[in-house]
């Protein structure tokens, strides 16, 4: 069974500012599904959705506010 990881209030790591680096626009924001071959407990999943949002976008997840995982 997948898991639903919802991310909430992501600061994006921008690296070195002088690089040109903005993340003013990505998302705030994220929900992300990860298949249950890929994490077999939250913790899994958790590292899993983070890892995924730093492909797609580009920027290392710095933190979040809050975090919530279940099976979908």
């Amino acid at each position: 069974m997948p898991w639903k990881v919802y991310l909430y209030g992501i600061e994006w790591d921008e690296g070195n500012p002088a690089d040109g680096n903005d993340a003013s626009e990505l998302p705030e924001n994220l929900e992300v599904t990860i298949g249950d071959h890929l994490a077999e407990d939250e913790n899994q999943a958790i590292e899993a959705a983070l890892a995924e949002a730093t492909d797609e976008f580009g920027f290392l997840v710095q933190g979040t506010e809050q975090i919530n995982v279940s099976h979908v």
